[in-house]
This record gives structure tokens, sequence and C-alpha cells, in this order.
């Protein structure tokens, strides 16, 4: 059996990530480098939910932290 391929819709591209959406088979498609991973909606709703909690801690103990470099500052704080 043969399975139909996706019609996806990218929602949103960064350099290094992008974000697409599969209306046929409800499923969001997150690209990382050469890794993709496939969420229902729900899921990708809590990974996201995780995922900005996590930005928010991080911003919020970013000043005490001393073991960041610049560089990596720089990369985190393009995220949106």
């Amino acid at each position: 059996m043969q399975r139909k391929a996706c019609n996806t819709e990218t929602l949103a591209r960064s350099e290094v990530c992008s974000v697409e959406y599969c209306r046929s088979c409800a499923v969001f498609h997150v690209n990382v480098g050469p890794v993709t991973v496939h969420f229902r909606p729900s899921t990708f709703r809590m990974l996201c939910t995780t995922l900005n909690a996590a930005l928010a801690r991080f911003r919020h103990v970013r000043p005490v932290l001393s073991s960041c470099t610049a560089n990596q500052d720089e990369i985190i704080d393009r995220s949106p």
C-alpha cells in the first residue's frame, strides 16, 4: 500500500528550523537541521507551551548565569 505524500504549508522558518503543517493528515512537521519530527496538534501545543516556559525561565535566570557566552546569548535572543 502506497502512502499519499503530505502537502505541507510552511508556517514559520528560521536559519536552523522550520514548522510546516499538512491539512490532509493534520500533522505538524517540525524540522531542525536534518531531523523532522511529526506532531498531532494537541502534542504540538504542549511542546510549544513547554518550550515557551523554558525560554521564559531562561530569560529570568540568565542574569545569574555566568557560563553563557556572548555568542550563545546572541543565538538564543533571535528566537521569537
